[in-house]
């Protein structure tokens, strides 16, 4: 994590925590994250030709009933100009809320698509072993050949059949 976004971050999660507003943040955040996918949104926000009373403006536009704090938020990054990190800092909240949670992100690479049952059951078993819940991804990499590659808390479980014909051409070759 940048140490710039977290000098941000950090204190404006202990913020919404502090004063019971987390839940009203996130829910903010979650709705500028889709206005920052928004066409010219975000060249608005990073021009440094706009002021800051007509970015904070947009903000009142897009969430009417926004925390104080979150205007406040807005206000800040605003006046000391560090737009261009602002997507990151709302990332590194929502992390951190989700760390707080018990929510831990996890990516499953499988050779073939899996079903949503198998989605399912998959979450639940690493639910039930990391003790914690999980927010499962999943992509298609075919050049896996088979099994999958899951990747939770910075660790890798490599289980696919590319990896173990790797291993045992590695054996051979001794």
């Amino acid at each position: 994590m940048n140490i710039l976004v977290s000098r941000y971050a950090e204190p404006f999660y202990l913020a919404a925590k502090e004063t019971g507003e987390v839940e009203k943040v996130r829910t903010d955040l979650e709705l500028f994250a889709f206005a920052w996918q928004q066409p010219g949104f975000v060249a608005f926000i990073d021009s440094p030709e706009i002021h800051t009373d007509e970015k904070l403006e947009l903000i009142h536009q897009i969430l009417p009933d926004a925390s104080k704090l979150t205007v406040n938020f807005f206000h800040l990054v605003f006046e000391r100009s560090r737009e261009s990190i602002l997507s990151d800092i709302t990332s590194e909240f929502m992390k951190r809320l989700r760390k707080d949670a018990g929510i831990v992100s996890a990516h499953a690479t499988s050779a073939v698509m899996i079903s949503d049952e198998q989605k399912k059951e998959l979450s639940q078993k690493l639910s039930a072993s990391l003790k914690k819940t999980i927010e499962l991804d999943t992509k298609i990499d075919e050049s896996i050949i088979g099994g999958m590659i899951v990747e939770i808390e910075g660790k890798r479980y490599d289980g696919s059949v590319r990896r173990r014909l790797e291993e045992l051409k590695h054996v051979m070759m001794k």
